[in-house]
């Protein structure tokens, strides 16, 4: 019995092995088990589906074939034939077949309710009113309609209509025949009442739109309503066709299986009792459990047998090692007598001897290494015990402080490290309280500034985090912080050219927005407001990406749709209502700009109402065109010069932002963002000096650009020539301005790809027109490195190359590449009208 004497390794040993064995035999029979029952569930659903399917599909089949005869009767019932009562009952009485596919007959209805003819007289239906029987509802909509299945008023029995509406010659409605099957009588669901599935189990056919049974095997089921309840009962009713586990309206567990019958809009269920579904399972549990215990009862015994056998050496080696614990002096190294397990074990505690000197050792260079890690750490550094007293501190601590080591230990923290708020000149709380009182790191509160010994004052960064001991105590706080003087300077500087930025973009004369990608207003100009009619606490902070209360609910849509499609707005005119409802005719032009954390919608509005009166007028009053049309050329070219003047006005904006960010990525971003920007301003400036707002000289237009971005764009260290080709292009302005874009692109691209390492060479530039005069070709290539090896896998990562493409296919070409460093595009001259 001492083999299993409370706490011995012996006893556990047995016991964890006998409950690893037990449970694994259990856990294999559990296994078994469950897997058996869920394959034969899985085998029983399937055969319930295939044999759900095929009476499904028969009683489909059945309905149609009632509806097609219905409709081929009713297709032979003329407006003369319902007037004629007795003509009407010998074509009704001449369809025998009717009376063998309705086993209740049928009936003609008028439009007004009333039975003008039936079959079989000999029930009464004749002049009785329908109108309120919902198949004469539906059929008189024009829907086939199978009606609720419901009590008949004259036989009492459960019944139900099939309805197809009479039509005349221009397709009206005037009137219903409806065939009525009696459920009692033999009819085409006998298939369902008459069967049942499997020994105990059994059909039931729901009509779900009115939550009734229509039929089934259970005959107490019949017209009773469907348990609703029940979760699959509930996913049968919204259309899942498939199996599951339900309770049917007797409480019984039941395996079922569901199929649709599309014409009538009913569900066909095939349910077996779960008891007898899994009936062969029970006995095969049974089986395997009785198994189970005899397996365990045996492994039991060997377990036992086994491990009293194989512990017998190593409890004889520990009664020897209990008679050294008596001896007073520390135990030398113990003799092994054998080498296996118990040898192993006296071999490991002469090596935990050895062990604990090296660990003494160990600790004491730790500290060695503590203190000079500290001397060479860049951050200021000081612990102090529990009582918030100074214990250490680095020599980057003692420089902004002004105390050192020797004259801070033993003092209060926050004699040593005084701290106030930079605004409010309030002294900070003690670090080392907040730590105590919360046991974690703590960041302290911005603005904070160290006050030095000799009055210096240095503007810190901190922390401040508990010290535990072995058992997780705290044993103190160490306090870490930096000097942030300068960062915080420059921040400061930086919020006030924000603040300065932002007061001028409220104040200028355009009517400008900043919007974030979910079209929330992030900022917007006094002129804006001005124009709606709203105050800038109404406005800012609005969602706009439904468009705002602002924008008139006809332009709605097709803002959105273009901002949604484009990423951008060209000239769109919409109308917008202001706050004191009056109606003003707007022009929107607004594009992303693609900063470094997210996109800003920048917007700009023109209020275009008098121009569009001007237009109106000039339609109506032809002795006043010419007066019009020079206010329409002076309005134009005002326009035209206000937008340039805009786009200059944001790409000094994009400059100004630029300057202010430290990012290349960034600084590209929006040194891009100019160059696309001062393309739309040249276009507008060309039209301006030109006087001709339909057409634009494509060759002074590019060649104009090219000059700029080029100045703008190419390096000051290398020599690259710019060569113009271009012939005279008349184009639309729809069409001039994305070729501008494109060309900057491509510029831009070359300039940036083609001549690295300050190589030299020239960029070309050709514009010429087809010989039939009705498609131009525009090229820009390059003689630098050429293109890489990897360029198509590069191509779609590159912004440029995917805005060049989208820029072609705009303006109804697309961007030809090759051969050579040749960037190309044709496109068709659309009618400037």
């Amino acid at each position: 019995m001492n083999f299993f004497r409370s706490g011995s390794l012996s006893s556990r040993l047995c016991l964890s092995s006998l409950a690893i064995l037990l449970l694994a035999i259990w856990t294999l029979a559990y296994f078994v088990s469950s897997t058996m029952q869920e394959d034969m569930r899985l085998s029983l659903n399937q055969q319930q589906s295939s044999t759900v399917s095929v009476l499904a599909a028969e009683i489909e089949k059945e309905i149609v074939f009632r509806v097609n005869s219905l409709q081929q009767i009713a297709g032979q019932i003329s407006p003369a034939m319902l007037d004629e009562p007795k003509r009407l009952q010998d074509y009704l009485d001449s369809q025998v077949g009717i009376n063998l596919i309705f086993n209740f007959g049928a009936i003609v209805i008028d439009a007004n309710g009333t039975a003008r003819a039936a079959v079989p007289l000999t029930i009464g239906r004749l002049r009785a009113t329908y109108s309120d029987r919902d198949y004469f509802v539906g059929a008189m909509k024009g829907k086939t309609t199978i009606s609720k299945p419901l009590i008949g008023k004259v036989s009492h029995t459960p019944l139900f209509a099939i309805a197809m509406p009479i039509r005349n010659g221009q397709g009206k409605v005037i009137g219903v025949i409806a065939g009525v099957i009696d459920l009692t009588q033999t009819n085409f669901l006998d298939t369902i009442a008459a069967h049942s599935y499997g020994q105990t189990g059994g059909y039931a056919l729901i009509a779900p739109q009115h939550q009734l049974i229509v039929t089934a095997s259970d005959k107490r089921l019949v017209m009773s309503k469907a348990n609703a309840s029940d979760p699959l009962v509930q996913r049968f009713m919204l259309g899942y066709q498939g199996s599951g586990v339900l309770l049917d309206p007797f409480g019984v567990e039941t395996l079922a299986s569901a199929k649709s019958i599309p014409t009538a809009a009913w569900f066909l269920i095939a349910g077996l009792p779960t008891a007898e579904a899994f009936a062969p399972i029970r006995v095969m549990q049974r089986r395997t459990l009785f198994a189970a215990i005899v397996l365990s009862l045996l492994a039991s015994g060997l377990i036992f047998w086994i491990i009293r056998r194989q512990l017998a050496p190593m409890l004889a080696a520990t009664r020897t090692l209990a008679q050294l614990s008596t001896v007073d002096a520390f135990p030398p190294a113990l003799p092994v007598a054998k080498s296996d397990e118990v040898g192993a074990l006296i071999k490991g505690f002469n090596h935990l001897l050895q062990t604990l000197a090296q660990r003494e050792e160990t600790l004491r260079l730790s500290e060695e290494h503590l203190a000079i890690t500290l001397n060479s750490i860049g951050d200021a550094v000081i612990a102090t015990d529990t009582d918030g007293r100074v214990t250490q501190m680095n020599p980057t601590a003692e420089q902004l402080t002004g105390w050192s080591l020797a004259q801070a230990i033993g003092h209060p923290l926050p004699e040593v490290f005084k701290i106030i708020n930079a605004d409010t000149r309030e002294i900070c709380r003690n670090p080392v309280e907040l730590v105590m009182v919360r046991g974690e790191i703590v960041g302290l509160a911005n603005h904070t500034v160290l006050l030095a010994l000799d009055g210096s004052e240095y503007q810190i960064s901190d922390s401040a985090a508990p010290i535990r001991d072995a058992g997780g105590r705290v044993s103190g706080v160490v306090l870490v912080f930096s000097d942030v003087s300068k960062r915080y300077h420059m921040e400061e500087a930086l919020r006030r050219t924000e603040q300065q930025f932002r007061n001028t973009f409220k104040l200028m004369p355009n009517s400008l927005t900043l919007q974030n990608k979910e079209g929330v207003v992030l900022d917007c100009s006094d002129a804006f407001c001005e124009l709606t009619g709203f105050s800038r606490e109404e406005i800012i902070g609005t969602n706009m990406q439904n468009l705002g209360l602002w924008v008139h609910p006809e332009d709605r849509q097709i803002m959105r749709e273009t901002l949604e499609r484009d990423g951008k707005v060209d000239a769109l005119e919409f109308q917008l209502r202001r706050r004191d409802g009056e109606i003003r005719t707007m022009q929107i032009s607004a594009k992303f700009l693609a900063l470094e954390h997210e996109p800003i919608l920048l917007a700009v509005a023109h209020d275009i109402t008098a121009r569009k009166l001007a237009e109106d007028a000039l339609r109506t009053n032809q002795r006043e065109l010419q007066i019009a049309l020079k206010e329409k050329t002076s309005l134009l070219n005002e326009v035209h010069h206000r937008v340039k003047n805009n786009l200059q006005v944001i790409t000094s904006l994009l400059r100004l932002e630029e300057g202010r960010s430290d990012q290349a990525n960034t600084k590209t971003v929006l040194n891009e963002m100019q160059g696309r920007i001062r393309s739309m301003a040249l276009l507008h400036e060309t039209l301006y000096r030109s006087g001709i707002f339909a057409t634009a000289d494509l060759a002074e237009y590019l060649g104009e650009l090219a000059t700029q971005a080029f100045r703008a764009q190419a390096s000051g260290g290398a020599v690259i020539a710019l060569k113009l080709d271009l012939a005279k292009a008349m184009v639309s302005m729809d069409q001039a301005t994305p070729c501008g874009l494109m060309v900057n692109e491509l510029i831009s691209n070359c300039l940036k790809h083609g001549f690295p390492d300050g190589r030299t060479g020239e960029v070309v530039i050709t514009l010429k027109l087809t010989e039939d005069a009705k498609q131009v070709q525009l090229s820009v290539s390059d003689n630098g490195i050429g293109l890489p090896a990897d360029f198509e896998d590069k191509r779609e990562a590159s912004l440029g190359l995917q805005m060049a493409s989208d820029l072609a296919r705009q303006i109804g070409g697309s961007l030809e590449i090759g051969p050579g460093s040749v960037f190309r595009v044709t496109f068709p001259i659309a009618d400037s009208q």
